[in-house]
């Protein structure tokens, strides 16, 4: 299982621990970002995808979601905009669920 996680924010990328634990325990391959943008694209590109509209002009990861999903539906299973940690601190975090194509990066 590869996890794969995009993140210069590492307070989010700690908050996003739980739910990748959960999803990886489910046998998910996760792809979390919360940023926008060139870094975002890259990372679909390690994980297999093709996202040739995306590198065009710059998207929301809502945006980015929806037509990675109408380009790869058998690939991009969907995405959450926020979630509540253990805490109960709530979180704006993009996390774009998909199967990768490949096992290594």
């Amino acid at each position: 299982m590869k996890i794969i996680a995009a993140n210069r924010d590492i307070g989010s990328a700690a908050a996003m621990t739980p739910p990748l634990r959960v999803l990886k325990e489910e046998n998910w391959d996760v792809v979390p970002m919360c940023e926008e943008g060139a870094l975002a694209i890259s990372v679909f590109e390690k994980g297999g995808l093709t996202p040739r509209t995306l590198s065009k002009r710059e998207l929301n990861l809502e945006e980015m979601r929806r037509i990675l999903q109408s380009e790869n539906p058998s690939v991009v299973i969907g995405g959450v905009s926020s979630f509540i940690d253990s805490s109960g601190r709530v979180f704006k975090h993009h996390t774009i669920i998909c199967k990768t194509k490949s096992k290594s990066l």
